[in-house]
């Protein structure tokens, strides 16, 4: 049985990896946010699935369970390094905006060639590929510059991925408002603002506002947040005992 979630920033449809409870994963097929976008801003019927639908634990070879959240994620949480093979890695399709390790570890975008090694390969730092990836951003950002998929009240334009992402990059502000946003519905593993942006979830509660209208470092919110990320720290440490 096949299932669409939706992991970090783009949806995938989930088919291989065989978790505690009965359910496996395998092909991965990919969209971009942009196409995602496209899809809610237009209010066409998108499915989402709620994080307690996804499987909760995956069982190491040596019989120890973890979190599913935990696997091919770049790091190692099973004891025997079982969660960050090419065996289990290698049939996962990373989504459009996050990068594949060499051995299919899915990991943030943002990781990548920042001087600290991400994927348990080192494929995100690997020179050559660096070289290449800066050169590519730098292309990308003089191509953002000419797209007008969105065109502003103030008369500029901007890319489809710069609409409700939390920064204004209208002049007006247009591309940030709730009558704009209202609409978007943020993949489970990004933070939904309230005026209907979707943020990185690492971006939260970080004594920086990266939600127009700053309810990413809302005080009861960010005080539960700690408390629950405390949690999850805990569970990690239990498990690797």
């Amino acid at each position: 049985m096949c299932k669409m979630y939706f992991l970090l920033t783009a949806a995938f449809l989930v088919c291989k990896i065989t978790f505690s409870n009965g359910w496996s994963i395998s092909g991965l097929h990919s969209d971009s946010s942009a196409e995602f976008k496209r899809e809610t801003l237009n209010n066409q019927n998108t499915t989402t699935v709620q994080e307690e639908d996804i499987p909760d634990n995956y069982t190491c070879k040596n019989g120890e369970l973890i979190s599913a959240l935990f696997i091919c994620d770049g790091e190692i949480n099973c004891k025997d390094k079982s969660d960050e093979t090419h065996e289990l890695c290698s049939g996962i399709v990373c989504p459009f905006s996050v990068f594949r390790c060499t051995y299919g570890a899915c990991i943030y975008r943002y990781k990548l060639c920042d001087g600290k090694q991400d994927c348990i390969d080192g494929s995100d730092e690997d020179y050559p590929f660096c070289s290449q990836y800066r050169k590519n951003i730098s292309a990308i950002f003089r191509r953002k510059r000419q797209n007008c998929d969105f065109k502003c009240g103030s008369g500029d334009c901007v890319s489809m991925e710069q609409i409700c992402d939390g920064v204004a990059d209208c002049q007006d502000g247009s591309d940030e408002t709730k009558a704009q946003c209202d609409n978007l519905r943020c993949p489970p593993f990004l933070f939904r603002c309230t005026y209907g942006a979707c943020i990185y979830r690492y971006k939260l509660c970080d004594g920086k506002q990266d939600c127009i209208d700053g309810s990413d470092e809302d005080y009861p919110f960010c005080s539960e947040y700690r408390k629950n990320i405390s949690a999850i720290f805990r569970q990690k440490r239990h498990n690797c005992e």
